[in-house]
């Protein structure tokens, strides 16, 4: 028998509290490339959520992509498919702890066995297209960006500095319509941007809020407001925020300052080494320093020749403790202080590898090998 995609679109346009187990069910919303198949049916503008299915009636031998919708509370469903050539439209209430449905229209009458099974394997999969008011939910993370940018590409200068225990910041200007007021506000975030802090001064006052955002129903829960003005205008402002997408990440800033190359580019030569190296530099890399460095857990001292490629990405760290030579090489990620480890001659070394490396990048004192 010719197998058919067919789209089942589990749309809600109903209201009312939901009182089963899935009340508590927590909706992952993605991005409609994320879903297992790609929907042959439109989700209905009054739904929340959807998402697609792929789902066989067994029975029938019948294969079907299923685009799922779903009201916020997951209780109340439609069905839009097509089966043998047939459309169907089944609506109706969907009973998480029993496993079953209570049918309010369904156009031929087929789809009811159904129902349930897609239903469930809707909710267990849970990858969700936010419809509505939960369009937004993705926002934070769609938003977050791969790398910060730098303080000259904000869109203002800071009138504020950025709160040091929050992981970005950025510059947003907002405009108090009723009052008519202008002003810079600097805005800090978690890297999730899920938690802010938004300083600003308006008619002379400074402000100060600190809450959490809500991305999906752009609400926020206020922790402290030092004038108690700011709540009402905080979610405009976060939003733009997140809208514009630039951000300063100190911590991502602070390692490639700290990963830059001597000043000016000028090699430093053996003379200035911290150490005398005790091994000779790899001369597959572009240049070398030595690093005094301590195994603490062992009372180990030793000078470790450190060999790096010119964008100090790609090391190699050789020493000897206890008798044994040590020769680790791999990648450093500057942002992250971690290491990806291509060989370990005697696998001891990764532990200590990114701390050695983060030593040399620190010092600075790098000499160009031949």
């Amino acid at each position: 028998m010719k197998k058919k995609l067919i789209a089942c679109i589990l749309c809600a346009a109903m209201a009312g509290s939901f009182t089963c187990a899935v009340s508590a069910y927590d909706a992952k919303v993605v991005t409609e490339a994320e879903l297992p198949a790609a929907p042959e049916f439109e989700a209905n503008e009054a739904s929340t959520y959807w998402t697609t299915v792929e789902y066989t009636i067994e029975d029938l031998g019948e294969d079907m992509v299923c685009t799922v919708c779903a009201d916020g509370e997951f209780k109340q469903f439609e069905i839009k498919c097509n089966f043998f050539g047939d459309d169907q439209d089944w609506i109706g209430e969907y009973d998480a702890e029993a496993k079953t449905v209570k049918t309010t229209s369904d156009k031929t009458g087929f789809m009811e066995g159904d129902a349930p099974k897609i239903i469930e394997k809707a909710l267990e999969q849970n990858l969700w297209i936010g419809a509505g008011d939960a369009a937004a939910a993705p926002a934070a993370d769609a938003a977050a960006p791969a790398a910060g940018v730098t303080e000259a590409e904000l869109p203002a200068a800071p009138e504020f500095e950025a709160k040091a225990d929050y992981y970005q910041w950025t510059t947003v200007e907002y405009t108090i319509e009723d009052l008519g007021e202008d002003m810079v506000c600097t805005v800090s975030a978690d890297e999730e941007l899920k938690k802010f802090d938004i300083l600003c001064n308006f008619f002379g006052d400074d402000q100060d809020w600190e809450g959490e955002y809500d991305a999906a129903a752009k609400t926020v829960k206020t922790t402290a407001d030092k004038t108690g003005f700011m709540e009402g205008d905080a979610p405009k402002i976060i939003e733009k925020a997140i809208e514009q997408n630039l951000w300063v990440i100190p911590s991502a800033a602070a390692a490639a300052d700290a990963a830059a190359p001597a000043a000016d580019g000028a090699a430093a030569d053996a003379s200035a080494l911290p150490a005398a190296p005790e091994f000779e530099p790899n001369k597959d890399y572009a240049q070398y320093t030595t690093v005094e460095y301590t195994i603490e857990d062992l009372g180990e001292d030793m000078v470790c020749t450190v060999s790096a490629d010119a964008d100090l990405k790609k090391f190699d760290i050789l020493c000897n403790f206890f008798g044994d030579d040590q020769d680790w090489a791999g990648e450093y990620d500057a942002a992250a202080k971690t290491v990806t480890t291509t060989s370990d001659k005697t696998g001891f070394m990764e532990g200590d590898a990114t701390k050695i490396i983060e030593k040399a990048i620190e010092q600075n004192i790098w000499v160009p090998i031949a």
